[in-house]
């Protein structure tokens, strides 16, 4: 009796944990379970806020943030438009009034985002203005009120607070009449005669100094000076001006009071200043540093020593009033080596201390220093690698931020964590090993161990749990759910800057990252992740597959789980060359390079790493790759021997004479990584009638444009060369984004058509392919397939033998711009798809259910209605149409519920990526461009997650009774049995 209470415990404990790992899949955890990433990029100006921890960004691609460096939260955040890629904006802030201006705009922003007045520059202009446009800003207090000047060109603009008060025009000191073709060049307000300054190029030789009185808005020239050299850049410091010709290395100091030529300059290719004090950096074409004190001639020049290798970089200042009523008698400049990186705090007679010093961030693990902003104690540094971070009182480094992740190029797809992948290795290896018999009964003791240990920890984890609860309420799914339902992956990316990063799907979080330097040698193509062959995994149990880091003349190998480099090659660089995984039958992987050379010439391909492979590995493996040639126009397809040399089997050429050339390719898998030729038969439902989509993942989309700006779509099998399907798309707008998805037997393209009236109109088209046979008897087909039937169990598959599809198309129209569009991705292919987009430009991620994109939804005209239920008329052919969905309308609603991104303000989303898990019905989406956004959507509603009010209680109520019940039963029966017996004897 014992024994068995001992068991029915042990069970009920079994089957509470049970309930408790189900109840980690909690409805509720919807919504709170998406997470975004908000960059500010490549920082080319900021300003500190006295006496808080804000501070105002400005970015290489135009947005203005206000940035907490507390709690690392963006506050709030504008885009501004850019013209073009040139131009930049710069801040110019005093007193919580911060100026934003580029060379055409100028606008006054407020700490609340409250744009306070804007002035497009170009509409101030005259009539003849020269294209090459200039302008000077300078902002400072001066009675109380705070002036904003800004001289564009021909015209001289006055904000007194928050208005315009005046628009002047330069003049003559002793004329009085206008003075043509100004080019003005910089500004400064002189606080020791309390006059604004403008300097201006008059002519071709000349630059004069106006004063501008703001409080009578007037503005007279009061000196000149003829220059010979070429003006390449203007510096303003505190006090003075300084002209750099950057094609002779020569710079002419200028004294802001009087245009007075202080002192002439040789040898000088680079100039750092600042504009708190007058305190110069100098360097040479030698590579030599030095500094000069501009407002103190009695000061010789100081010499600063770096050391060789090493790169300096002067600390940009805040221009508060506090710090800008008198200049400052020092400057900090950053000194950046291979193995370490120092502030240091020189002084107006050279005099250096060291400020600040770290062994983490050097040369080689981030790259050149691109900026450092100063306040006070306060540094905020971003390297090469687009890395930021934040030095509080010269201490400690309080945070960092992977500012490169603005810039992603690519994303690849990790599956598996680091400790599921070590304890299946671990268990399959051990389990495969054969032991002697005395050692079987320790094998099957340790297998219980392992099991009783693994409810220990559910238990802890249980209860754990519980008392965190309330404490955190929306905390992140532990590891081992997010294992279990395959929604703990690991997204590698790689960047524009040459850095490699691991980013955890759970909470976007950085695993790892890895820098490989940013110029074009050095700066990773692409990145693969491939699988390791049954060797290389028994040499090193814990990893089963590798992150490969492609360059121009070489691979690197990566274990994915800590970054490090594991083997490199080196390869040679050439025009035309490209790398491939290619998959075999034991399903490891090898990288393939592929080159026209060798493909021309019938050589062997370079298969890495080199060392795992050896011609037994190619031994019965059938491999087929396409290869695009630009110059000659034409796709090719070969097939891989087992020397490693290519036999080309077919040949695609396009139309030369309308100039048919390559806009985009598509294959059917979402990274570059997945390459598993999986072919099943999923079916779809036709009336009564099962019909059988048309699966190939050899196929792929290739997108062609020519001379009258036409889109030719093929649909090419890439075994056999045969076009599967083609169509045309007329008045495309090229200047507009376009994307394809090619998903399982669908074909869906955004893009927008020139209307008669002019006007762009957003359409998808979807194209949807089918076998040619159905199952009209759903009784036969369950028991054929019972029997063994053939045509149900088939596993061999060929492209050369496979019939054309039939074919149903349809367009729609939608009312917004789509800028990158996914189909949601399934395990097992079984729930249906939906349609993910982001919209331009509102950078929102959107879902469009199947039933409102397929193109099997029936014409109206084509139905009839029977009693209230649609039925589509039958003519004895293939019936695609599905009378289920909704009837066949242009236009495509917006319906509010379905923004994924739910008014999140993200920037510049433009790729899109989906992935699936082990939940059939869940897909996880990640959408990234400037900032990241990721989430978990379900097409067809949750059908393998509990309901937000689905009762606990009542369930352990209920298999509580079950227990006592049987308990109850069995003592019944055993009472009974044992009164039988007692009669009978």
């Amino acid at each position: 009796m014992r024994k068995d209470s001992i068991k029915n415990t042990f069970v009920s404990i079994i089957v509470l944990t049970f309930i408790h790992t189900t109840l980690g899949l909690y409805e509720r955890e919807r919504g709170q379970r998406d997470w975004k990433i908000e960059n500010l990029g490549e920082i080319v100006d900021l300003k500190f806020i006295e006496n808080s921890n804000l501070v105002y960004t400005i970015s290489s691609s135009g947005l203005l943030t206000l940035f907490d460096t507390e709690n690392q939260k963006i506050n709030w955040k504008k885009q501004l438009p850019k013209l073009d890629n040139n131009e930049q904006y710069q801040l110019k802030y005093l007193s919580r009034n911060l100026i934003v201006h580029s060379k055409s705009r100028a606008l006054m922003v407020n700490s609340a985002a409250h744009v306070i007045y804007d002035v497009h520059l170009d509409g101030e202009l005259s009539l003849g203005v020269p294209q090459d446009s200039h302008l000077a800003v300078e902002i400072f207090e001066q009675g109380g009120h705070i002036y904003s000047v800004f001289a564009k060109d021909y015209k001289v603009i006055i904000y007194r607070d928050y208005q315009q008060v005046g628009s002047l025009e330069y003049t003559h000191f002793d004329t009085g009449k206008s003075l043509p073709d100004i080019k003005p060049l910089s500004m400064l307000f002189d606080r020791q005669n309390h006059e604004l300054v403008l300097l201006a190029k008059v002519m071709d030789e000349k630059v004069s100094s106006f004063i501008i009185d703001v409080s009578k808005q007037d503005m007279q020239e009061k000196q000149s000076i003829l220059i010979t050299t070429q003006i390449s850049n203007v510096y303003r410091t505190y006090m003075h001006f300084i002209i750099h010709d950057s094609t002779s290395n020569k710079a002419l100091v200028l004294k802001a009071t009087d245009i007075e030529k202080q002192k002439e300059l040789d040898n000088i290719v680079e100039i750092q200043v600042s504009n708190i004090n007058d305190i110069v950096t100098l360097t040479d074409k030698q590579g030599k540093h030095s500094s000069t004190d501009l407002g103190h001639s009695s000061h010789p020049g100081n010499t600063i020593k770096i050391e060789s290798g090493c790169h300096m970089q002067r600390a940009q200042e805040s221009e508060n009033i506090e710090s800008i009523s008198k200049p400052s008698d020092h400057f900090v400049i950053s000194v950046v080596c291979q193995d370490k990186l120092n502030l240091l705090q020189i002084n107006d007679r050279g005099s250096v201390s060291n400020l600040y010093e770290s062994h983490g961030l050097t040369l080689s693990n981030h790259g050149q220093l691109l900026r450092l902003f100063r306040n006070g104690n306060d540094h905020i540094i971003q390297f090469q690698d687009l890395s930021l971070h934040f030095i509080h009182n010269n201490l400690k480094i309080r945070w960092t931020r992977e500012e490169s992740l603005s810039l992603i190029s690519q994303v690849e797809v990790l599956e598996q964590e680091k400790a599921v992948i070590e304890n299946d290795l671990d268990y399959v290896k051990n389990i495969n090993q054969d032991v002697s018999i005395n050692q079987i009964p320790f094998r099957i003791l340790n297998r219980y161990k392992e099991n009783i240990q693994y409810l220990i920890n559910q238990i802890h984890r249980f209860l754990n749990q519980n008392q965190n609860k309330n404490q955190q309420p929306g905390s992140i799914m532990s590891d081992g759910l997010g294992v279990t339902f395959g929604f703990k992956k690991m997204l590698i990316t790689l960047t524009e800057v040459g850095k490699v990063l691991s980013l955890s799907s759970i909470d976007g979080s950085v695993l790892w990252q890895k820098y490989f330097g940013s110029l074009e040698s050095q700066r990773p193509v692409k990145i693969l992740i491939r699988n390791l062959l049954e060797r290389e995994i028994e040499s090193q149990p814990l990893v089963n597959q590798q992150v490969v880091v492609i360059q121009n003349d070489r691979l690197s190998f990566l274990n994915p789980f800590t970054g490090e480099i594991v083997q490199t090659y080196d390869t040679q660089s050439t025009d035309q060359q490209d790398y491939i995984l290619i998959q075999l039958k034991s399903r490891g992987q090898l990288v393939l390079q592929l080159n026209q050379q060798s493909l021309s010439d019938g050589t062997p391909l370079n298969v890495f790493p080199k060392n795992t492979y050896s011609a037994d590995v190619m031994d019965g493996e059938n491999i087929h790759f396409t290869l695009i040639n630009h110059k000659d126009r034409s796709i090719v397809g070969y097939k891989l021997r087992q020397d490693l040399t290519a036999t080309k089997l077919w040949q695609f050429k396009l139309d030369g004479s309308n100039n048919e050339r390559v806009l985009r390719i598509e294959t059917q898998f979402q990274t570059q990584s997945q390459i598993d030729h999986l072919h099943f038969q999923p079916t779809s439902f036709s009336g009564e009638n099962l019909i059988f989509k048309y699966l190939d993942s050899n196929i792929f989309a290739l997108v062609t444009l020519n001379d009258k700006d036409d889109i030719h779509v093929y649909l090419i099998n890439g075994v056999s060369g045969r076009v599967v399907h083609n169509y045309f798309e007329k008045k495309v707008r090229l200047d507009l984004p376009i994307d394809l998805i090619l998903s399982e037997n669908q074909l869906v393209m955004s893009f927008s058509r020139q209307s008669s009236n002019g006007l762009a109109q957003q359409e998808i088209s979807v194209t949807e392919l089918y076998n040619q046979r159905q199952e009209a008897d759903t009784k036969k087909l369950l028991l054929d397939y019972y029997k063994g039937d053939e045509r149900l169990h088939q596993h061999l598959f060929s492209s050369f033998t496979q019939e054309s599809p039939v074919i149903i198309q349809e367009t729609y129209l939608l009312p917004y711009t789509v800028k990158s569009i996914v189909l949601t991705q399934t395990l097992h292919h079984i729930a249906g798809k939906s349609l993910i987009v982001i919209s331009y430009p509102q950078n929102q991620v959107y879902q469009l259910t199947h039933n409102f994109f397929s193109a099997r939804r029936p014409y109206p005209e084509n139905m009839a209605l029977v009693g209230g239920q649609a039925e589509e008329k039958k003519d004895g052919t293939l019936q695609l149409k599905d009378t289920e969905k909704p009837p066949y309308d242009a236009v495509i609603p917006v319906d509010s519920t379905k923004y994924l991104s739910y008014g999140l303000d993200l920037v510049d989303l433009r790729e899109i990526k989906a992935f699936p898990t082990r939940l059939e019905s869940t897909s996880q989406v990640l959408a990234y461009g400037f900032d990241i956004f990721f989430t978990r959507v379900s097409p067809e509603n949750n059908f393998d997650l509990l309901q937000e009010n689905f009762n606990y209680a009542l369930l352990f109520l209920f298999i509580a009774g079950l227990a006592v019940a049987t308990y109850m039963i069995k003592r019944h029966v055993e009472k009974k049995s044992q009164t039988t017996n007692f009669l009978l004897q």
